[in-house]
């Protein structure tokens, strides 16, 4: 985030982040399902990590800065999607918040633009979606 995404974002939008990390209720909404999180490791090193919101909302993916362009954050993706197809059989589609960090990266995944760049609390973002289709 520091490395990558901070550097678009005001003092405002940092400390916004921080406290979606850093709230007390985190811990409670792993444990009820609300969040969920996928991690990835290369040889025992933390590479990636993914964030899912009610099953239907990304909001987070970080890849380290050593293991990205390596396929980490889109195999995290593919984990997530299963889980949602497994799990809301009828969802149509998935979210997120893209800073403009990774909105690349979600377009090649087949996310699209859902809205116009915004800023809220100093997070700068643009809303997009990846459609899911009945066949998968």
């Amino acid at each position: 985030f520091l490395k990558f995404v901070a550097p678009a974002y005001s003092d405002e939008g940092v400390q916004t982040f921080r406290r979606f990390l850093d709230d007390p209720s985190m811990e409670s909404n792993l444990r009820c399902g609300f969040l969920k999180f996928w991690l990835a490791f290369v040889n025992g090193r933390l590479a990636g990590v993914l964030c899912l919101r009610e099953q239907k909302h990304i909001c987070l993916l970080f890849v380290d800065g050593d293991f990205q362009h390596r396929g980490v954050a889109r195999r995290l993706f593919e984990a997530a999607l299963a889980e949602i197809r497994r799990v809301r059989p009828g969802a149509q589609k998935i979210t997120v918040h893209a800073s403009p960090y990774g909105e690349g990266f979600y377009r090649a995944m087949g996310f699209r633009s859902a809205g116009a760049r915004c800023t809220e609390d100093g997070v700068v973002y643009t809303p997009m979606e990846f459609l899911l289709t009945p066949a998968g």
